[in-house]
């Protein structure tokens, strides 16, 4: 079987299972576990690659929560909410891109990637942009949610290659 064609198998197959699984479970976000799988073949899509990607998703989620955080506490006088959110941001991606001197967190795109899952899940769910859903020791926080879909998403990631690293090697024997 060509590269091209048991990527498209291995990756439709496991598509479909975490499609399957996801929309069961009804609680991780099936488009923070895209992302994270896209970010994995973009870490390398090897073994090496797992743990970079769900460190640095890990870690941009992290910044992402933090700053969400902060921007509930506006502490400049009529400063506008969103300038100080600006203000924040700016920081935060400076705090990200020299954290990337470190080598466990090494993959810039890895942690854009659960930056941004982060803020597209407190964007679009009502009351999650709130102290109670952001302090909270549960799913409806994101941060737990977010690093939780996107580690599912880089191991279906993994498990994809292993398939395409099988259906190419049992076509090269065949």
């Amino acid at each position: 079987m060509s590269g091209i064609m048991a990527m498209a198998v291995s990756v439709g197959f496991f598509g479909g299972i975490a499609t399957w699984s996801v929309l069961s479970v009804g609680t991780i976000l099936l488009w923070g576990v895209f992302t994270a799988w896209a970010s994995y073949f973009a870490a390398g899509g090897d073994n090496k690659a797992i743990m970079l990607n769900i460190t640095c998703n890990s870690f941009g989620s992290l910044v992402a929560w933090a700053v969400a955080v902060l921007a509930l506490s506006n502490p400049i006088p009529g400063l506008p909410g969103p300038a100080w959110i600006g203000i924040l941001v700016a920081a935060s991606i400076i705090f990200f891109v020299l954290s990337s001197q470190i080598s466990a967190l090494g993959f810039v795109p890895g942690i854009v990637f659960g930056y941004a899952t982060t803020f597209a899940y407190l964007s679009q769910t009502p009351g999650a942009f709130a102290y109670e859903a952001l302090l909270s020791a549960s799913f409806q926080n994101v941060l737990p949610l977010v690093v939780v879909s996107m580690a599912v998403g880089t191991m279906f990631g993994a498990a994809s290659a292993k398939g395409v690293g099988f259906l190419s090697a049992r076509s090269e024997t065949a």
